[in-house]
């Protein structure tokens, strides 16, 4: 998963005084890895905040206005065709030399000084989508961006006026570390690697009110923790522009003060909070969800439910989808005045299986199925009263229900500091003490501890070895001095992984394009292939339908390709080499194969030839075969290896192909057994051969191949074997044949004699003599 950082509000956490590149070395050095740097000033440049002071129309243009702009050091005229521009309005004015995107489309454009319609225009007034704010400032479709709630004089850079001079991570999250999908858990890691401590931001307590809330949970294993609280007099506008910054800059779009602080507080601390409208909840029931029930979900969609989902509700429906999306009929509205905040832990395995089984994820969703520890939720709790009070008003004016009755254990392990093999280098055990304490643990002891897990990473610390990594990528794996292993024993080569880059290479040099196709298809792919589903291994919990079985077969996949790309050109060849998998006890048997498949809509004479030939130097043996996917008369088989031939018209009507398709099959272990022996490169001979001419009578049942392997083996000087007569008629006797051959020999080390030359053909005249032949003067 990504997280995307921002440098300021890291700094802001950790005081660091390094540079945005050298804390992105930094942890991706040591943790994290930071895949891309974004510097958002960068964006903007040449981008300043204006102000309207007169508009005037276009003498050329009815839908466009010259707009006269206040760009701090000068005014500017400005042709705009903005639906909404005011006197008095401040707005984004990009000038000569900034890049934006039209209408928010296509490939950036670099701005110059124009005339539009004859009148001169220097600089653009920007709606949001051309200058990529549209997570930021909200208008309608022709509108432009509306800056006039920004503090910030005319002539102000655009970033420093929004907040956006900034730097932002882009952080690859391994999955086991939900802990670092938070701000608090990225700033303890830079402050771990600087050699300091990061100390967590005190909330304050939550001063209850005497209101009760009615809170209920039915399966404690489900959701471990759930806590509530009401708050009322609220007001909901939106967020300040510090808040709406921070969110943007995390790839969050500000929605209203409510919203934002839930977003805010996830970001900041990652624990996921949800807000209700108060006044549409009678109770809360945190319940499994009934057959057939279904939730109208914050994304407008509409979802149907199942027993195995985890769900919070009302006295009557679900009211949202636990740990996944809340539902829209009880979210936060501009009406809204009355809050009830929910800071719950649920079980992880639920929240990834009701997401996944129907296709809603969420930021909420990535970090419950990652394992939240249950002691995280009263923080965050607090932490959202504390904004809402602050940025919404109002009070809290309910109990606060906390549904934990046991006791928070935290981990504790055992790790002994003297097994050096762990490590495979000389540990300073008190420097690789305090890696640990600066990351939140707890060491006791001086060369066997007891270390106590802090509850931000009771998920990941599954045993005392994890130590081991946290010690290790603190003190750096580029400071490991590299040693070459002793004693590894000799690595044995894959048979088909070098027949695979060769058979790629082959194909491509036959015209061949590569496809990549997903291991899944759908009932009706396999169906209409002429495969049967009872054979095919069925996906637990597949994305579509049309992905729920894994391939028997590559055809159906390779068809699927075919008909997506007829529409577009008339002729193509197709191959991919992947797995199969068959239905066995346990897990499946894989199969490795390749799947050829050519189409050519101008095509005269039949495929099957085409993509026969396309093996003629690699496969014999080829058997006609009977095989309903198949056209009868143009497809065959080779034994052990698999089927070629042109698809059967109706299985082609199935997947909507017209036309003629050729398709092959292959095994790659058949391949690699029955694949014809090439003939190996010989050098040009240095010294000289003798050639000479012999013919005789033979009987005419003996064949060719034998008389060639008599004439090649008599001996080792014969070094080359040609045909060049053949006779039956008169002057021959009735039950033979006449037969003439040029032979040359050679020998490789030295120029022949006549004698030793002599000496051959009459060992050769002596073989054929074996065949029943009678050599001619």
């Amino acid at each position: 998963m990504e997280m995307y950082v921002s440098y300021s509000w890291l700094k802001e956490l950790t005081k660091t005084k390094k540079s945005a590149k050298d804390v992105a070395d930094l942890l991706s050095l040591h943790g994290a890895t930071v895949e891309h740097v974004v510097v958002w000033g960068e964006k903007f440049e040449d981008m300043v905040v204006g102000e309207i002071v007169e508009i005037n129309p276009h003498p050329n243009a009815n839908k466009l206005k010259l707009v006269v702009t206040d760009i701090g050091k000068k005014k500017v005229q400005i042709v705009c065709g903005g639906a909404n521009v005011a006197i008095g309005m401040k707005v984004v004015v990009a000038l000569p030399g900034a890049s934006v995107v039209w209408h928010g489309e296509g490939d950036p454009v670099v701005l110059e000084e124009t005339k539009i319609r004859g009148e001169e225009s220097h600089g653009m007034i920007c709606g949001a989508s051309e200058i990529f704010l549209e997570k930021l400032i909200s208008h309608a479709e022709k509108d432009i961006a509306d800056l006039s709630h920004v503090d910030a004089k005319a002539g102000t850079p655009l970033a420093q006026a929004l907040g956006l001079d900034d730097t932002v991570f882009e952080i690859e999250v391994t999955s086991n570390r939900v802990d670092v999908m938070s701000m608090e858990g990225v700033a303890r890691e830079v402050m771990a690697i600087e050699g300091k401590t990061y100390d967590l931001k005190k909330t304050k307590a939550i001063k209850a009110g005497k209101e009760k809330l009615k809170v209920s949970v039915k399966d404690a294993k489900l959701c471990p923790r759930y806590q509530a609280v009401k708050m009322d007099g609220i007001e909901i506008g939106p967020s300040p522009d510090w808040m709406q910054s921070a969110l943007f800059k995390a790839g969050v779009k500000s929605i209203n003060n409510i919203v934002d602080v839930s977003n805010y507080v996830m970001l900041e601390m990652g624990q996921p909070l949800h807000a209700f409208d108060a006044a549409k909840v009678d109770e809360i029931v945190v319940r499994n969800a009934k057959e057939s029930e279904k939730l109208e979900a914050l994304d407008d969609n509409t979802y149907e439910l199942d027993p195995a989902m985890l769900v919070i509700a009302d006295s009557q429906k679900p009211i949202a989808l636990a740990g996944v999306m809340g539902g829209a009929p009880t979210g936060i509205s501009d009406s809204t005045t009355s809050v009830v905040w929910e800071a719950a832990n649920f079980e992880k395995y639920t929240v990834r299986k009701g997401a996944r089984s129907i296709l809603l994820f969420s930021e909420s969703q990535m970090r419950f199925e990652k394992g939240l520890s249950v002691f995280s939720t009263q923080r965050a709790l607090e932490r959202a009263v504390e904004l809402t009070m602050e940025l919404a008003g109002g009070e809290v004016v309910s109990e606060v229900v906390d549904t934990y009755k046991g006791t928070y254990k935290p981990l504790v392990y055992d790790f002994d500091t003297n097994d050096a093999r762990l490590f495979g280098f000389e540990v300073d055990v008190p420097e690789a003490k305090k890696y640990l304490e600066r990351l939140g643990f707890e060491v006791s002891g001086t060369l066997k501890w007891k270390i106590r897990v802090p509850y931000w990473r009771d998920g990941d610390i599954e045993d005392s070895r994890d130590f081991v990594e946290e010690i290790v990528r603190m003190y750096g794996y580029h400071n490991i001095e590299g040693t070459i292993p002793m004693g590894v024993s000799e690595a044995q080569a894959d048979p088909l992984f070098g027949l695979r880059k060769n058979l790629e290479q082959y194909l491509v040099g036959k015209g061949f394009s590569e496809m990549i196709n997903y291991s899944f298809v759908g009932a009706d792919d396999l169906t209409r292939a002429g495969e049967t589903v009872h054979n095919a291994v069925h996906v637990l919990n597949p994305l579509s339908v049309e992905g729920e079985y894994m391939r028997t077969s590559l055809i159906p996949s390779a068809l699927l390709s075919v008909a997506r790309n007829t529409s577009h050109t008339n002729s193509a060849r197709l191959f991919e080499i992947a797995n199969v998998y068959h239905k066995q006890e346990g897990l499946p048997k894989e199969e490795l194969r390749l799947v050829c498949a050519i189409w050519n809509a101008k095509s005269k004479t039949p495929l099957f030839y085409d993509l026969k030939g396309v093996f003629g130097d690699l496969l014999d043996g080829y058997t006609s075969v009977q095989h309903e996917m198949l056209h009868p008369g143009r497809s065959a088989e080779v034994e052990g290896v698999g089927i070629i031939g042109e698809v059967h018209p109706h299985v082609l009507k199935q997947f909507g192909i017209e036309g003629s398709v050729a398709v092959c099959e292959f095994s790659m272990e058949g391949l690699a057994a029955n694949l014809k022996a090439r003939d190996a490169f010989q050098a040009i001979p240095e010294f000289p051969g003798v050639k000479r001419d012999i013919a005789f009578f033979v009987d005419k049942k003996v064949l060719y191949k034998d008389l060639e392997n008599a004439i090649s083996g008599a001996h080792d000087l014969i070094a080359g074997v040609e045909l060049f007569d053949i006779y039956e008629g008169k002057g021959v006797p009735d039950s033979k044949k006449s037969m003439a051959f040029h032979i040359e020999y050679q020998d490789p080390e030295k120029t022949l004699s006549m004698e030793e030359a002599e000496a051959a053909h009459k060992a050769l005249e002596k073989s054929l003599k074996k065949l029943g032949a009678e050599v001619r003067n």
